[in-house]
């Protein structure tokens, strides 16, 4: 017995590393899309070596169901790849990796190297038709002479796979959008408005790491929600998520959202490890450029210094620089017709970056005055932004302003209302004009008909409502939520037909066209 678990336990060890890239997810105007992604080594064993691997996951197929954030903290990332970007005439869904080399290469990149902490972004300009597409990534070589030794010092054997090169290590999905496009993008936030993740406590937080795909469970209603709203377009709508969850997360919320199926455009997440290395780099420029950091006097430049690591440390933390600047990159890759959605929940700060984010599109704060406004930005008695950052989200603004000129494309703001402490409708209202610059939040307070305000939802069911009054969904698809939703439960509270009711009944419509009250209840249930 002892002999036969022995064996087993080699069979199943890791013996060798596999080169992977795994991509965000690109959708934007042909002319205009940026490739982003990360190159890591993965500890694979022998029998994973030989098995077929989930392209778009970068997972073998036994994993899939199996997989933990925790084991991919074990992922080395790749210094200086030097790759190239191929796009493929095949759909994601129709994509087979046994028929890869009868597919058409549509688009080829000129060769790129990826940065030293083994990120990139690559923007492409093509003239690819609207429709979705397989982006290929091509390994053409290391530009590293640190890592090229690393790897000779790894080595196990002449056939160790990462010595190959010139092949295929990763697969995403892009969606193209033709210029005139003027449907529908929803851009989603993850924990506590998709997934019921755990983040009040320590505990929980912890808990997330060891998890694996069917252990992550969603708020009631919201995969069925999104479901239904990708089917009201022919192709379907456009999904982005963007989440704070950190980089190493990745494959196994791809197996999530697999798990549940729902198809996304774009998986964004945060890399915490720019943050030390940004804490890294200000200590080294500042041990040999002392004379330049002593230049303004000794109490400036520790003053300076201490808002550095302080607000570093903390956007570890925090969303706010990381949204706003995810939101608008991905914004800059849209069609200037391109009407958002927005969702996120009440934990954070989902609400305020939401708002923001339409004013910076409007034009209504730009360059220095929003760089120190970011800068000196203290939402919910939080220090979160750099200076860096701040300049980093200025200028996206101008380029978006350039691009597409003060235009806000929001056309609806949906909060997942999470139980208190949490905050409601009237404090987020609150707390939105309380850290606007002072001429935004009297506008913003007095009704601003430029800016769209956050609507508070109850889970799928309070979605489903907002997405029928502002005529995305149709009372049938309605129907279909509300009966997923139906004895699912989310922070200790069971969505039984009473709570059901008291949501329906407690929904008040824009729209005076939709059932109210009690007649709600009625047709729904």
């Amino acid at each position: 017995m002892q002999e036969k678990q022995e064996a087993a336990a080699r069979v199943d060890s890791p013996n060798d590393r596999k080169r992977i890239a795994l991509l965000n997810g690109a959708c934007g105007q042909a002319d205009r899309i940026r490739i982003c992604g990360q190159v890591v080594d993965v500890p694979v064993s022998e029998d994973q070596k030989s098995e077929v691997w989930e392209p778009f996951f970068g997972l073998p197929r036994s994993l899939i169901n199996s997989i933990r954030p925790m084991q991919d903290l074990t992922m080395r990332a790749v210094r200086r790849p030097r790759l190239q970007i191929e796009i493929l005439g095949v759909k994601p869904r129709e994509f087979k990796q046994s028929e890869e080399q009868g597919y058409p290469v549509l688009f080829a990149s000129e060769q790129f190297t990826a940065n030293d902490d083994s990120f990139f972004a690559h923007e492409i300009s093509s003239d690819l038709q609207p429709g979705s597409y397989v982006v290929r990534v091509m390994l053409r070589g290391i530009d590293s002479l640190r890592q090229s030794a690393s790897d000779l010092a790894y080595i196990r054997n002449a056939d160790s796979l990462i010595l190959k090169k010139d092949i295929a290590i990763g697969y995403g999905k892009l969606r193209v959008l033709g210029a005139d496009f003027d449907g529908l993008l929803l851009t989603s936030d993850i924990d506590q408005t998709f997934l019921a993740t755990p983040i009040h406590s320590r505990q929980g937080l912890v808990e997330t790491l060891f998890q694996t795909p069917d252990a992550k469970h969603a708020i009631p209603g919201l995969p069925e929600f999104y479901q239904q709203v990708a089917q009201t377009r022919d192709p379907h709508v456009p999904m982005l998520f963007i989440s704070a969850s950190p980089h190493f997360f990745r494959r196994t919320l791809a197996a999530v959202f697999s798990h549940y199926d729902i198809e996304f455009a774009g998986l964004h997440l945060k890399y915490l490890l720019s943050t030390f290395d940004s804490i890294l780099k200000k200590v080294t420029d500042t041990v040999f450029n002392i004379n330049e950091f002593l230049g303004q006097g000794l109490g400036p430049s520790f003053e300076r210094t201490l808002k550095f690591f302080g607000s570093s440390i903390q956007s570890l933390f925090d969303q706010i620089a990381y949204k706003l600047t995810t939101l608008l990159e991905n914004r800059l890759m849209q069609p200037g017709g391109a009407r958002e959605v927005l969702m996120g929940d009440n934990t954070e700060g989902d609400y305020f970056i939401f708002t923001l984010y339409q004013y910076l599109l409007l034009g209504r704060l730009t360059g220095s005055e929003l760089e120190n406004y970011l800068y000196r930005l203290n939402f919910l008695d939080r220090e979160a932004l750099t200076r860096d950052a701040a300049r980093r989200i200025a200028k996206l603004v101008d380029q978006n302003l350039e691009t597409h000129g003060p235009r806000n494309s929001v056309v609806d703001v949906w909060i997942n209302l999470c139980p208190a402490p949490a905050a409601d409708q009237a404090q987020m209202l609150e707390r939105i004009g309380q850290s606007l610059p002072e001429e935004l939040a009297q506008s913003f307070q007095t009704g601003d008909p430029e800016i769209v305000r956050p609507i508070a939802c109850k889970a799928g069911v309070g979605f489903a409502l907002a997405a029928w009054d502002s005529g995305i969904l149709n009372e049938d698809q309605v129907k279909k939520i509300v009966s997923r939703a139906l004895g699912e439960t989310y922070m200790d509270e069971t969505f039984d037909r009473e709570g059901i009711r008291a949501i329906l009944e407690g929904f008040q419509p824009r729209n005076a066209e939709l059932p109210a009250g009690r007649e709600l209840a009625e047709r729904i249930l």
